[in-house]
């Protein structure tokens, strides 16, 4: 089994294919956004900094890692996210699902749900998995909600992984 190769594919109104060089100029455009890195558990104090393409290149190099990743284009082919399966524990049969949607004007249209039943038809199907399982943080009830439809549940939780709430005190109040 070929744990790296990732072919092109279609699903309900979304491609996973190769990253191309114009990926990076629309991850640049589409910016930072303090409600996709709230998502992420990325860095809130930067959101609205511009993002240079070398960033942006950088931030989807690093998006990806051993096992197949794709681009998530719309179908304009326009770049809308990535996803992954990695890694891939090929004696267990098993691996971890990452996405990303980038643009807040693309959430909750459906294009992270598509993306993720296809790369999870994809992962169960050629490559013979028998599980997949994935992160989110506590308090993404949109992500939540989106892995519950295509079939994920929740095993556990790390109690680090809950908002926390303010202790009320004299200087807050």
């Amino acid at each position: 089994m070929d744990v790296n190769f990732a072919p092109r594919l279609r699903g309900d109104g979304i491609e996973l294919r190769a990253l191309s060089q114009r990926d990076v100029r629309v991850r640049a455009t589409i910016g930072r956004h303090r409600e996709v890195a709230r998502g992420f558990g990325g860095d809130l104090a930067r959101d609205h900094l511009p993002m240079t393409e070398a960033e942006a290149a950088d931030e989807l190099r690093h998006s990806f890692g051993p096992g197949p990743h794709w681009a998530i284009a719309d179908d304009t082919d326009t770049l809308v996210g990535t996803i992954r399966l990695a890694p891939i524990d090929v004696p267990n049969r098993s691996a971890r699902l990452g996405i990303g949607i980038y643009d807040p004007g693309r959430l909750a249209l459906g294009l992270g749900s598509a993306a993720t039943r296809t790369a999870l038809s994809y992962g169960f199907g050629k490559l013979g998995l028998n599980r997949v399982n994935l992160t989110v943080l506590a308090g993404n009830d949109r992500a939540i909600a989106a892995y519950r439809k295509v079939g994920f549940r929740l095993e556990g939780g790390s109690p680090r992984s809950r908002p926390r709430r303010r202790r009320r005190t004299a200087e807050n109040e």
